[in-house]
């Protein structure tokens, strides 16, 4: 719709939106489309609604479509030669944006497929020692990763736009195959 921000929720949101700035890919109902914005803070822990991947699970919900990483042995195996293309959101419980970006994370990662791409979570709070190698100084910390290299980085709370399209880049270089193999058909 064409409404303002304010009327768009008055009259029930559901819709995008668009104000003054232009328009806005962003559903008023918190909502995320495809290469959607910003969506509503998230619920803090132990607020009704909101839920640890543990609980979640066990309640018979939904899994997250990216994986928490709580050894070292996942993420030595997410940082081999052969470990594939993957997003990696190095958060913490108590990081303001790290919560506040949780839904963009989770609406973004819904959006590939993992044998494509993995998102895979590590937090810093808990599992600070998985973090250490990384020279993790600042959360939320995004590091992009093709083979074990790390590609680009982020730090502080992208979009779920810059998100998305970084992931997309990501996917792109993984099916490249590099200079040699697109010129010679061998890498």
């Amino acid at each position: 719709c064409n409404e303002t921000k304010k009327s768009c929720l008055r009259a029930g949101g559901g819709c995008l939106w668009t104000d003054a700035r232009g328009p806005r890919a962003r559903r008023c109902d918190g909502v995320i489309a495809a290469h959607a914005g910003t969506v509503p803070r998230p619920r803090a822990r132990g607020t009704p609604g909101a839920m640890s991947n543990a609980s979640n699970e066990s309640a018979g919900g939904a899994q997250p479509p990216y994986r928490d990483l709580t050894e070292q042995a996942e993420v030595e195996a997410l940082m081999a030669s052969d470990g594939g293309a993957v997003v990696l959101d190095f958060w913490s419980e108590t990081c303001g944006p790290c919560l506040a970006m949780a839904d963009d994370f989770a609406a973004v990662a819904a959006q590939f497929n993992a044998d494509e791409v993995q998102f895979v979570k590590i937090n810093t709070g808990r599992h600070g020692h998985l973090a250490a190698p990384f020279n993790v100084m600042a959360v939320p910390t995004i590091l992009f990763v093709l083979n074990g290299q790390i590609l680009d980085s982020m730090v502080g709370r992208p979009t779920a736009r810059k998100l998305g399209e970084r992931a997309e880049w990501l996917v792109k270089k993984s099916q490249s195959g590099g200079l040699f193999k697109r010129l010679f058909g061998r890498g």
